[in-house]
């Protein structure tokens, strides 16, 4: 059977002297892995359909039974030209790409998150400043997808156990007055870098890139992200793209 669908390719290996193995993440058929044969010869007939990030309708070749299928035909729906061409447009993108392609299940249809997700590569490539911005505000938005969204409605103002320390219980996903009895299930904000979360968390996506994230809130938010991510994956989360903005 041909299917023909929407998708975002999330990362691409080599697979033999002329052909690779992608992982899409399709509007129709979920997070997939498909077989492009000749992908890697210079003339080869897929163009930058097939490159990392690309937005393309790809056809394949489904075959029960089978969790590799083969690419027939791929297309570019839309290039974006600002993500390819800025460095940390381009790294914020391939860090949300690595969190979908670390989180998402095989085979799992989910169109609202794949309208979400292009939606947001949609407004980054006509944004212009505070670019990280953008992968917290979807890392927020990925979690409620997954089903452990965070409740930022308590007052953290009224949890502030001394001048500096908030304790977010990892169970809830909510402040909590708890003591902590077990390290494991618990995190523990500054008030600043909760405040940052707090504040993206409530924006809508054309005002993301107003707020700015310094270069200290953005390591203790990613810490946070893969702290939380694996608690509740309850597998190893970290974006290791992340590395590129500290170089």
């Amino acid at each position: 059977m041909i299917v023909s669908t929407e998708s975002i390719v999330l990362h691409s290996r080599k697979y033999s002297d002329t052909s690779k193995i992608l992982t899409f993440f399709t509007k129709d058929e979920g997070k997939l892995n498909l077989l492009a044969k000749g992908a890697r010869n210079s003339k080869n007939k897929f163009g930058s359909a097939l490159s990392p990030l690309s937005y393309t309708q790809v056809d394949f070749y489904k075959k029960s039974q089978r969790d590799l299928h083969i690419v027939s035909k791929a297309e570019l729906i839309q290039s974006w030209n600002k993500i390819i061409n800025s460095y940390e447009h381009l790294t914020v993108a391939m860090m949300i790409s690595e969190s979908l392609y670390q989180t998402l299940q095989d085979n799992e249809k989910n169109e609202e998150l794949f309208a979400f997700v292009i939606d947001t590569f949609q407004i980054m490539n006509n944004s212009e400043g505070n670019i990280f911005s953008f992968y917290i505000y979807f890392e927020l938005a990925l979690i409620k997808f997954l089903g452990f969204e965070i409740d930022f409605e308590p007052d953290f103002k009224d949890y502030i156990q001394n001048k500096s320390e908030l304790i977010f219980s990892l169970d809830s996903g909510t402040l909590t007055k708890e003591k902590r009895t077990n390290l494991k299930n618990f995190y523990i904000f500054d008030f600043e870098t909760y405040d940052k979360l707090k504040n993206l968390s409530e924006v809508n996506p054309e005002s993301v890139s107003v707020i700015s994230v310094e270069s200290k809130f953005r390591t203790r938010i990613q810490n946070f992200f893969s702290y939380y991510f694996s608690y509740h994956l309850e597998r190893k989360f970290y974006n290791r793209t992340f590395n590129m903005l500290k170089a």
